[in-house]
This record gives C-alpha cells, structure tokens and sequence, in this order.
C-alpha cells in the first residue's frame, strides 16, 4: 500500500538503474521538445506541495515544476530551483 510500480512484478535485482534512466530519457525527450505537458506533469506529481530535502544541506516545500523541469521550492531563504538528482528525500505527510 502506497506504492507505485512500473511493472506488475519484480523486475529483478540491479534493474533499478537501468529502469531509471529509460524513465529519465524519455523524460528529457519530452521537456527537450516544444510543449511538453508540462501542466499534465505536474498534475499527476506527488512531490508538489511535500516537503524535499536535497544535497548538501536544503530542505523547503515543493511548489512548481519550471519551464525548463526543474522543482521550484520555497525554502527559509526564498525560492530556489533544484533540478535533476538533487533531490533526496520527499517527506509523505
């Protein structure tokens, strides 16, 4: 309960990355062309409104995926944009 998958049974070990970056590719080839469904995207992310913490020391609430996919997050400091990889932990609330 409370988790997603891609496929219906397990893949197997070490796959994880490989899955990753077919996910991550298909991705890029979306934003990377003229209208992305951007609003689609963010209609369906669950980090948008969550609190993130990222690499080496940031942590704020998830607001908006950008233009260009990065995550714009309000922190203590302001807004910033974090993209790809930085981010290491979503808080489920």
């Amino acid at each position: 309960e409370g988790a997603g998958a891609l496929f219906r049974d397990d893949p197997g070990p070490g796959r994880h990355l490989e899955l990753g970056a077919l996910w991550g590719a298909e991705l890029f080839e979306l934003i990377d062309c003229d209208g992305w469904p951007r609003d689609d995207y963010t209609a369906l992310c669950g980090t948008l409104g969550r609190e993130v913490t990222w690499e080496p020391n940031g942590r704020g609430l998830a607001l908006d995926i950008t233009d260009s996919g990065g995550l714009l997050v309000e922190t203590a400091d302001g807004r910033e944009t974090i993209h790809s990889g930085a981010i290491r932990h979503v808080r489920m609330t």
